[in-house]
C-alpha cells in the first residue's frame, strides 16, 4: 500500500473532544484530564442516529466526504452489522469494488467467514471480502488482498 494512507477510526478512537467555545478537536491523548474537554463517544447500537448529536453529524459527514474521496476503502476489524455504516459504504464510494472488508478466518478454529463474507457482500455488493487471522506477527499480505490491490490500482 501507498505510504501515505489516511486512516479513519470508526469506533473506540481516542481523542476526540469538545469544549463550548472552542467546539471540536483531536488530541493526543494519554491521560483523561477534564480541561481538555468532553469526550466525545458514540454507544454501540447497531440502530444509532449519526444526525442526533452536531458534532457527531459533523464527524459523519466528513466520513461520507471521505468515502467519496477514496480510491480505496479497505475495513479492518470491523463486523458491518452498522446500518448505517452500510448505507454509507453503498452511497458515498463510487465502486464497491473498490471495498476490501476482512473477514475472521482461523482454520484451527470454528468460524462462520463464509456466512460472513455472503452478508457482507449482499450488503455491499460488488465488495470484496479477504479471510484474515488476526494474530501477533502476522504479515497482513495475502494472495486476496494483493489481488484487490492490483485490480483496484489507478
Amino acid at each position: 500500500m501507498p505510504r501515505y494512507v489516511p486512516v479513519l477510526h470508526l469506533h473506540g478512537r481516542v481523542g476526540w473532544f469538545r469544549r463550548p467555545g472552542v467546539g471540536l478537536r483531536s488530541v493526543p491523548v494519554e491521560r483523561y484530564d477534564a480541561n481538555i474537554g468532553t469526550p466525545v463517544a458514540m454507544l454501540p447500537d447497531l440502530d444509532k442516529s449519526y444526525d442526533g448529536d452536531p458534532t457527531i453529524d459533523s464527524l459523519w459527514r466528513e466520513f461520507g466526504a471521505a468515502l467519496a474521496r477514496a480510491k480505496r476503502v479497505f475495513v479492518l476489524g470491523h463486523s458491518l452489522h452498522d446500518k448505517a455504516l452500510l448505507r454509507v459504504l453503498r452511497d458515498s464510494v463510487e465502486s464497491p469494488k473498490r471495498v476490501a472488508v476482512t473477514v475472521y478466518d482461523n482454520s484451527g478454529e470454528q468460524t462462520d467467514a463464509a456466512a460472513v463474507a455472503a452478508r457482507i457482500r449482499e450488503e455491499v455488493p460488488g465488495a470484496v471480502t479477504i479471510p484474515f487471522r488476526f494474530e501477533a506477527n502476522r504479515e497482513l499480505t495475502s494472495e486476496a488482498l494483493q489481488g484487490w490491490l492490483t485490480a483496484t490500482q489507478v
